[in-house]
């Protein structure tokens, strides 16, 4: 990595870890198959980096012996910061791609800090009422999209480069349900995977899986079934 990534820093203490991942600058290219099993440690490419899902970084440039001496390169600011920031950055080829309270989106230059796009979403009121908001745990990336699930029951791909709607997916009735989405999509071959979120409410949690090239439902599994065999009920014994 270059010298002047080495004093990048992050909105939180998880974009300060990923600010130590960035390669020279430049724009995100179509991210595929090969981005996501390549292990490039300059780049971020999903939630927990790899498919191992080590969350570990094998860069060494900012160590336990320098790491006193970071200081503020750039701040962001994603004009929405109810409950925090709680999602884990991408950075890919020198963009930085996170996701802020409400649904919101951006893709900035790593090195400067400087907004190459952002995508607001326009999210239904019932969202206001529910339990799990405003956070999000993260994107994922692949395919030249970036994807992630709305606080309202939806699945939305944007285009890596220009932040532009490439589909949106409707996957639940929140208003029925009182569920959304909240956590980070994981991109597997030609599929966008996503958990919906449950909790400790009592309905079912369920985990979608999506065709990456248009958001059309390629399956559905009910993690919770009224079936005591399939969580070994006394019935199941």
């Amino acid at each position: 990595m270059r010298t002047r990534t080495s004093r990048l820093t992050a909105l939180t203490v998880v974009l300060l870890v990923a600010s130590a991942l960035l390669a020279c600058v430049a724009h995100a290219q179509p991210t595929g198959a090969s981005r996501l099993t390549s292990d490039d440690p300059n780049n971020w490419p999903m939630y927990h980096r790899t498919y191992e899902s080590y969350r570990y970084s094998p860069l060494a440039q900012i160590n336990k012996t320098n790491v006193k001496d970071l200081q503020v390169a750039w701040v962001h600011q994603s004009g929405v910061v109810v409950q925090g920031l709680e999602s884990t950055p991408l950075v890919i080829d020198g963009v930085l791609y996170y996701i802020a309270s409400n649904n919101r989106v951006f893709a900035l230059d790593g090195a400067t800090g400087k907004e190459i796009w952002h995508y607001y979403t326009k999210l239904d009121p019932v969202v206001t009422t529910l339990f799990f908001q405003p956070y999000n745990r993260g994107l994922a990336a692949g395919h030249g999209n970036v994807y992630f699930g709305t606080l309202d029951g939806r699945v939305i791909a944007l285009n890596m480069k220009t932040g532009k709607e490439a589909w949106i997916s409707t996957l639940l009735e929140t208003k029925k349900c009182s569920c959304n989405f909240t956590g980070a999509p994981l991109v597997v071959k030609d599929k966008v995977i996503l958990g919906q979120t449950a909790g400790e409410l009592p309905i079912q949690g369920k985990i979608f899986a999506l065709k990456a090239s248009d958001g059309s439902k390629a399956w559905e599994f009910n993690t919770i079934k009224n079936d005591p065999k399939s969580w070994g009920g006394e019935s199941g014994k």
